[in-house]
């Protein structure tokens, strides 16, 4: 049975859209991305398109206060894609539970109150950073306070790998710690339809579960990842 997280994802890529991509911007390793028709495939249970603000993790102004959210001194992404910065950060600790996150949000544009995820995610090549210290549980998503109960972080790893592997999921060390990474493409639903999947990194570091997922090329996020651990 997958966890609600491997649900979640797959909400994400099951967005259809016709897409044109070039590949520019002289020797930077990015995408251009064009899109006619969008849609959400009515052969999966998913959520409507949502505001990103919304649907995501309490608001904090800054690293620090998130750090003073979560008890805890978090790493901060030295590197981000050329024009990008953060642009919203949440947090979130439950209370008597030694449960947190944090979700950083950077992009080349601003995000608005009525940003999408489709524009965020899809349309604009946003970047979502998440840290928690999910250690018996990194696939689990908080939801109102409350944590499901999951497998061992390190079966979590090798879950993400199994799952995507068709995809060329793969195992990487970044600065001695153990990763898994995948690049962003165009793949098939489950009724063949063409629909984006985001390259994602995900690491663990000691306690923490960092996890970098953006719809530009795994390099990108790989060097995101080297700038946090």
């Amino acid at each position: 049975m997958l966890s609600n997280k491997w649900l979640t994802i797959i909400g994400f890529t099951a967005i259809i859209i016709t897409v044109t991509i070039i590949v520019s911007y002289n020797n930077k390793d990015k995408y251009l991305v064009t899109n006619d028709d969008v849609e959400v495939t009515d052969n999966l249970s998913l959520p409507p398109s949502y505001m990103i603000k919304k649907a995501t993790l309490p608001p904090v102004k800054d690293i620090d206060e998130a750090s003073t959210v979560v008890n805890y001194e978090l790493p901060y992404p030295k590197y981000l894609p050329e024009g990008y910065s953060i642009q919203y950060i949440g947090a979130i600790n439950v209370e008597g539970k030694d449960i947190w996150e944090v979700v950083i949000f950077a992009w080349d544009k601003e995000i608005t109150d009525n940003t999408t995820n489709r524009e965020f995610f899809y349309y604009g090549k946003g970047m979502v950073i998440s840290i928690s210290n999910n250690t018996k549980n990194s696939e689990a998503v908080i939801v109102d306070g409350v944590k499901e109960e999951g497998q061992e972080i390190g079966t979590a790893l090798d879950e993400l790998l199994a799952f995507y592997s068709k995809y060329g999921a793969h195992k990487l060390t970044i600065d001695g710690y153990q990763c898994v990474a995948y690049d962003s493409q165009i793949v098939e639903d489950a009724v063949g339809r063409k629909v984006p999947l985001l390259a994602e990194v995900d690491c663990l570091k000691g306690d923490l579960w960092i996890q970098i997922r953006a719809y530009l090329p795994e390099s990108e996020l790989v060097k995101v990842a080297e700038s946090i651990l």
